[in-house]
């Protein structure tokens, strides 16, 4: 929860169960999420404490690079409704290319190939070599650049590593 802008706090599972046999059941947690290798110990799911530490601060999104984080989304959802290649849902006319493991390029074109878009993610921190086949000959089509998450305002944290660029 608060993705969207970056949201410090955790969020906990937290409940409110009052049938003593749940809360017996809760109490095997921690065995139940043994596999997933991770550190420290479950929040006490019923405590609230747990609830409180979870509560979004949503002061948050009006600060500096959270305020950027939430004007991306805003951004790409606001590309999403009005780009007529990407209010289209469909698979169909979306082919991918992953280059490597450490990015994607999908180029999504209209039914009648009259219109093409490129989106090519870095999820890396390094230029990634397999994109620069694109460089300034684009797929037919793409004329022009429509957004760029390594340029100003997106360019610093927390957008820093990796980029996404779509023509």
């Amino acid at each position: 929860m608060g993705e969207e802008y970056g949201e410090k706090a955790p969020f906990y599972f937290f409940s409110d169960y009052s049938d003593p046999e749940i809360i017996r059941g809760l109490s095997s947690r921690q065995q139940q999420f043994a596999s997933f290798n991770f550190d420290g110990e479950l929040q006490d799911s019923q405590s609230k404490q747990t609830f409180a530490a979870s509560r979004l601060n949503w002061d948050q999104r009006r600060e500096d690079e959270h305020a950027t984080l939430l004007e991306w989304h805003r951004y790409l959802i606001g590309l999403r409704r009005t780009h007529p290649l990407l209010k289209d849902c469909s698979k169909k006319q979306l082919p991918r290319r992953p280059p490597r493991n450490q990015g994607l390029a999908l180029h999504r074109h209209s039914a009648d190939q009259t219109q093409s878009l490129l989106c090519l993610l870095n999820f890396s921190p390094d230029p990634l070599t397999a994109f620069a086949s694109y460089g300034p000959c684009l797929p037919n089509g793409i004329t022009s650049s429509i957004l760029h998450s390594h340029r100003q305002p997106y360019s610093s944290p927390p957008l820093g590593r990796g980029y996404l660029s779509i023509y």
